[in-house]
Order: structure tokens, then C-alpha cells, then sequence
């Protein structure tokens, strides 16, 4: 997550550089053992409704970040202050792996490890310049609201992002009944909020487990979890 608040990464350029000088491949073998698939956008349009990464995408491009950093003023590079993380965790090689991607491009940034009770506070009031987190809300694109919008701000607005525009879109998609419109009106917001880059999404996370051929799983519509299972 990118403060936009922050005096440096509230110039869109520096944030889109940010995105295209992270190396999300190799995060995924750092960080996951490979164990998943690189992420796009935020929400994984293979399994949230009206998520969708039909359109042009940033990419990984190191010279395309320092192009956008001179264009944003700083030619010679530019120091983003602290990553925040969780330390002793996943996040924690994440952080590394995004150091070391985002040195290649002349961007500097120095690792900050904190623990869980105090990482949350500091991100949701906006006290950091870049942190690292999972995220995970539902199978509906309306809840990615929480990410973005002004309700959320001190909560999971984490980015710090305060746009009328963006509230009253995802407020008209959420009330939207005709499934079509629906998704056309995610689609525009999601390309204005991936391009803006407030986020950069690294990986989708894999998780491997077996079970006996009778094994019936029991999915909370609310998340992505097996909350309890039954033998047939």
C-alpha cells in the first residue's frame, strides 16, 4: 500500500513508478515458493464478481518507473522514506524483495519491521510512507470499497485516497441492479484506481490441502475460507 497522502507518493507518477519498478515474479518465488499466481489488479477477477483486469495494466518496467520518476522530478531517483511490515512473517520477504526490485530503478526505501498490534494503527491513520499486507474481502467488488473510499478512512482506507468521485461511483455500482451496467461501472473504476496506483497487488496466494474423496467443504460467502466440513 502507497500513502497518497505522503508529500512524495501523493505525485501519481511517483506511485505509478513505484508499481512498475516492483518485481511481482520475483516477490512470488521470494516470498511464496512460487506457490501462486502474480496479481494484476486487486481483486482476483477469477473469483470476485465484477473484478476485472480487461485493460492496459501496469507492468513490470524498470526503465518505464525511472522514465516516470524524471517525468515526476526526480531524475537522479528518489528516497520514499520506510516499508512497513510485519516482522518474522510472509510480509517480511515481500518487503525485501520489494527493496531490492525498487533499487534498480533508483528508488530508495528503508525496512521497518513492527509487530501486528501496531502496524494496523499506523497504516490506518496514515502514519507510513509505503506497507506491506494481505488483504481480503469477499467475493463481491462492492467490498473493495473499504480500500478506497472516505467512509473507510482511519479503517482500511489504508492508501488514504479522498475522492467524492470514487465514492459516489462505487456507492451508484453497489445500488445498480442490471448485472451488465454493474460491471461496466467496476471496470471504469478499476482502471482508474489500478492506474492511479494506490496498491500495488504482488501475488494471489495458493494454498495446498488434501482431504478424503467424501470431504464436503463449507464456504462462508463472506471470504475465501473453509470454516467447517462434513464427511459423506
Amino acid at each position: 500500500v502507497l500513502n497518497s497522502a505522503d508529500d512524495v507518493l501523493s505525485n501519481v507518477l511517483v506511485r505509478q513508478a513505484v508499481y512498475c519498478a516492483i518485481n511481482k515474479e520475483d516477490a512470488l518465488l521470494v516470498a511464496g515458493n512460487g506457490a501462486g499466481v502474480v496479481a494484476n489488479v486487486m481483486a482476483d477477477p477469477a473469483i470476485i464478481d465484477g473484478a476485472t483486469d480487461d485493460f492496459d495494466y501496469l507492468t513490470y518496467d524498470v526503465e518505464k518507473a525511472k522514465d516516470l520518476l524524471a517525468q515526476a522530478g526526480y531524475p537522479d531517483g528518489v528516497d520514499l522514506g520506510e516499508i512497513c511490515y510485519i516482522g518474522g512473517t510472509t510480509y517480511e520477504k515481500i518487503a525485501v524483495s520489494v527493496q531490492n526490485s525498487l533499487a534498480q530503478a533508483g528508488i530508495t526505501v528503508a525496512l521497518k519491521a513492527t509487530d501486528d498490534s501496531a502496524i494496523f494503527g499506523d497504516l490506518a491513520m496514515g502514519n507510513f510512507n509505503m506497507g506491506v499486507l494481505g488483504s481480503g474481502l469477499g467475493r463481491d467488488y462492492s467490498l473493495y470499497s473499504q480500500l478506497y473510499t472516505t467512509a473507510y478512512l482511519g479503517a482500511l482506507d489504508l492508501c488514504q485516497l479522498q475522492d467524492s468521485a470514487v465514492d459516489e461511483a462505487f456507492a451508484t455500482a453497489a445500488i445498480t441492479v442490471d448485472k451488465a451496467e454493474r460491471e461496466a461501472m467496476y471496470k471504469d473504476l478499476i482502471t482508474k484506481l489500478e492506474t492511479e496506483a494506490y496498491y500495488v497487488p504482488v501475488y494471489y496466494a495458493s494454498y495446498i490441502w488434501a482431504a478424503h474423496p467424501g470431504f464436503t467443504p463449507h464456504i462462508d460467502d463472506g471470504g475465501l475460507q473453509v470454516y467447517y466440513c462434513t464427511m459423506e
